[in-house]
């Protein structure tokens, strides 16, 4: 039985297209009036109502009967909309924007969209998935999935190589350590049986010799046995004398023959210089060279020239002390340097104001000072500051670097003092030495040493004197205040370089103390510290009141510092060619401001290589 104004639900689509979509899920069958484009449902005039009234949905764009689609989709094919608008968390995103390229709601549209042509998502959605942006998305993330893929097992063929890069070159560096601890201890068995045989051969003759003497002691004990017995007997005796005295004199004869050969054979160990400079060698054992990695292989970088090894060579071994520059580094002549900053080295243990006899580069950002409050200061050029001090058993005056991160200080009559540089600074072993020693340099295991009254010697580690200068051949004094003195190294040669304060002299000696050349200039007056920069010198000017720069080869002198840049009674300079920049100290009696700093000049242009 069909109720006036309901008619059952036959045909679902042709009735939804005229009726209220709503009611007729509830079997009514009302005219629609309109149609809500966010619900997707024709609406009776009841169903509109409702709309404009609640709060979830008077928001909902309505379109009166004239505007209306024409045809609708069956319920079951209207696209459910489950996603919330960022800016309307209420509200369930429906639209798109084609203009701005974004997805809203209905309040989007109602807020910040009216303008714009709208599309319905569900209208353009099915299109979308058949479209070509879809199989296009679809195709890059196949691409970028297969990409990860590969691109994790790369990661995994990458971590396999690089242990077997690890284990192959930790390999070959354990396998080289066996190699060369198999050399010293061959080399060591070697000096060891040499000792042992001459030592043996030394016993052998010794006892010997030792047997010679009883049997001559038992000749000699019966000759005087058989003339006691005849004492009474002056006739007897007299025979007997007689008889012996030949025995005697061939007793004697032998005698001698042994005593000439009573020597023992004296030696003694000398260490070996590339030994000693494989120890002073920071690449001793060898380098890790950079490589570049390609396709999972190594390779050298290209090189237009060939290596040592194709050429048939011995690899170099840098003899290289820590913290000197490189010997090919060379001073400009004319270099001149802008107005100084003063760094303060005041530490609070000083007794009273510094004096600083000497300054040391130990790399590019560490310097080490010797000051008469009888400490050593070691100073970190980075942030300016004294860091860190070792007290010395008297007052300091010259410093030489030693291999082993270790330096060697002169302390007038008492001792030089060997001081650990790795780390905090810490005192070592020490020589006793009581007389006025100043200077100090070190070459190849021996020291050289300039004394206060005019003499030079060499001397080895444990503080014996090998060599010695005082006079010329022609009786003249060679020195008369050698204050400092430095070794020249150029890899070939070494040589000494000796100031002296009176005679205003800078004198230039081989490893034998033989002069070779004296260097003097009315620019420089008082010369006491010096610091070798390749073939030039830089040399402080006591009473000149300036810093000297001396080519050695050309004999040119140049003045990059004097008393305008602040330079007056400087006693040390030190050159950090890696930062340009001179290190100078200076002394004057009571003048606090200037003892108490290290003054830091910057160079105006670069040093260069003479190479």
């Amino acid at each position: 039985m069909e109720v006036p104004g309901k008619k059952l639900h036959e045909d679902g689509p042709a009735l939804d297209a005229a009726y209220c979509q709503p009611c007729s899920q509830d079997g009514e069958t009302l005219p629609a009036e309109a149609y809500c484009t966010v619900c997707k449902e024709l609406l009776c005039s009841t169903c509109v109502n409702v709309h404009k009234k609640q709060k979830m949905l008077k928001s909902h764009t309505l379109l009166d009967r004239s505007c209306r689609p024409t045809t609708l989709k069956a319920k079951s094919d209207v696209q459910t909309y489950t996603e919330l608008c960022d800016i309307h968390p209420e509200e369930l995103i429906k639209y798109f924007c084609p203009s701005h390229q974004t997805l809203n709601c209905g309040h989007c549209l109602a807020t910040d969209h009216r303008a714009c042509p709208i599309d319905i998502i569900a209208d353009i959605s099915e299109a979308f998935k058949d479209g070509q942006e879809y199989r296009d998305m679809n195709q890059a993330i196949a691409l970028l999935i297969k990409a990860i893929k590969d691109g994790a097992v790369d990661v995994e063929s990458r971590m396999q190589l690089i242990n077997e890069f690890s284990e192959n070159e930790v390999l070959k560096i354990r396998e080289y350590r066996v190699k060369v601890n198999k050399y010293f201890a061959e080399r060591e068995s070697s000096l060891l049986e040499i000792i042992e045989q001459t030592k043996m051969m030394d016993i052998s003759l010794l006892d010997s010799l030792k047997t010679k003497f009883d049997n001559m002691k038992d000749c000699v004990e019966v000759i005087k046995t058989k003339l006691e017995a005849q004492e009474r007997n002056t006739a007897q005796l007299f025979i007997e004398a007689k008889r012996t005295k030949k025995q005697l004199e061939s007793l004697q004869s032998a005698w001698e023959d042994i005593d000439k050969d009573i020597s023992i054979h004296r030696y003694e160990f000398k260490k070996d210089l590339a030994t000693e400079a494989l120890l002073a060698s920071c690449t001793g054992l060898g380098t890790v060279k950079a490589m570049a990695t390609k396709d999972n292989t190594l390779y050298n970088k290209p090189s237009s020239e060939p290596d040592q090894e194709q050429l048939g060579l011995e690899p170099d071994v840098p003899v290289k002390v820590t913290g000197v520059q490189s010997e090919a580094s060379v001073y400009p002549i004319n270099m001149k340097f802008t107005t100084s900053k003063s760094i303060s080295v005041i530490s609070p243990s000083d007794k009273h104001d510094c004096w600083l006899t000497n300054v040391l580069l130990l790399s590019e950002d560490r310097i080490l000072l010797t000051d008469n409050n009888t400490t050593v200061k070691f100073v970190d050029l980075q942030t300016n500051s004294l860091v860190s001090t070792v007290s010395l058993p008297g007052k300091p005056w010259g410093m030489c670097l030693l291999p082993l991160d270790r330096v060697a200080v002169s302390v007038p009559h008492n001792s030089f003092q060997f001081v650990n540089t790795r780390g905090k600074l810490s005192l070592s072993n020490s020589i006793k030495m009581k007389d006025d020693c100043r200077g100090i340099g070190y070459h190849n295991g021996k020291l050289i040493v300039s004394y206060y009254r005019g003499r030079v010697k060499i001397m080895d580690m444990n503080g014996n004197v090998t060599k010695r200068i005082t006079n010329y051949k022609s009786g003249q004094h060679v020195f008369s205040k050698p204050l400092y003195l430095t070794v020249v190294n150029d890899g070939k040669t070494a040589d000494i370089i000796v100031s002296d304060r009176d005679m205003h002299t800078i004198t230039k000696l081989d490893m034998d103390l033989n002069l070779l050349q004296i260097f003097q200039d009315p620019a420089l007056r008082g010369p006491l510290g010096i610091n070798a920069v390749g073939s030039q010198l830089l040399i402080c000017g006591q009473q000149s009141n300036n810093i000297i720069c001396l080519d050695m080869s050309s004999g040119q002198v140049s003045q990059p510092l004097g008393k305008k840049e602040g330079i007056l009674r400087p006693y040390h300079v030190c050159s950090n060619q890696q930062k340009n920049r001179l290190y100078v100290t200076c002394n004057i009696e009571n003048f606090a401001k200037l003892n108490n700093t290290v003054k830091s000049y910057k160079a105006v242009g670069h040093f260069k290589s003479d190479v």
